[in-house]
């Protein structure tokens, strides 16, 4: 006998998941696991959000920007948003920029996307 699906609560408010795929291109990868995951999850420790925000490694999120690692929340996604973080760009840095920093969506991106970036752009875009 099947028993029926059912629904419950999640342990936790919202999610980032992280682009393995790129941090691998990016060589911020190993065997699947990202550095900035560790660097993330410490941010959100720190922070005390540890235990309220998941931090989810997936394989592709099929943005694929060239030279940066893709990013994002469960609601930006909802939004149809991703962001992309820039080498360098530390978990710390990222924290802020998902959670407390309104950023302006930048137009174009997308699979290869190579824009031009300059001197006064910050190093991590949200991309619609």
């Amino acid at each position: 006998m099947t028993s029926e699906p059912r629904t419950e609560p999640a342990p936790w408010s919202d999610v980032v998941v992280i682009c393995t795929k790129c941090a691998a291109k990016l060589g911020r990868g190993h065997r699947g696991k990202t550095e900035l995951r560790g660097e993330i999850k410490h941010a959100l420790k720190h922070r005390g959000l540890g235990k309220r925000i998941r931090v989810v490694e997936v394989s592709c999120l099929d943005l694929c920007p060239k030279g940066g690692q893709t990013v994002a929340t469960s609601r930006q996604m909802a939004e149809g948003r991703l962001t992309v973080v820039e080498p360098g760009a530390d978990g710390e840095a990222v924290v802020k920029l998902l959670f407390e920093t309104p950023v302006p969506l930048v137009e174009g991106g997308g699979k290869g996307s190579d824009r031009k970036k300059s001197k006064d752009q910050p190093a991590l875009h949200v991309l619609g």
